[in-house]
């Protein structure tokens, strides 16, 4: 198969969305793994997500820890 936009022979499918692409539609690989551009820039978006939640949850957890040590503290 050709790619319509480049001319290039397919190299294989986005893993997110399934996109064919040649080797100028690659926004990412991992591994064997091909990502194309508009999902490469949306899995940083979701990771950047991801790692903000959890910063979010440590801190609330810490908070919590410190409150309960000082209730309990004779």
């Amino acid at each position: 198969m050709i790619c319509e936009q480049h001319g290039k022979e397919i190299i294989g499918a986005c893993q997110w969305c399934g996109k064919t692409l040649c080797k100028f539609d690659i926004g990412k690989t991992m591994g064997k793994k091909m990502y194309c551009k508009k999902c490469s820039q949306n899995m940083g978006d979701y990771i950047q997500g991801k790692q903000i939640e959890q910063i979010k949850e440590e801190n609330e957890a810490e908070q919590t820890r410190r409150q309960h040590t000082r209730m309990f503290r004779f």
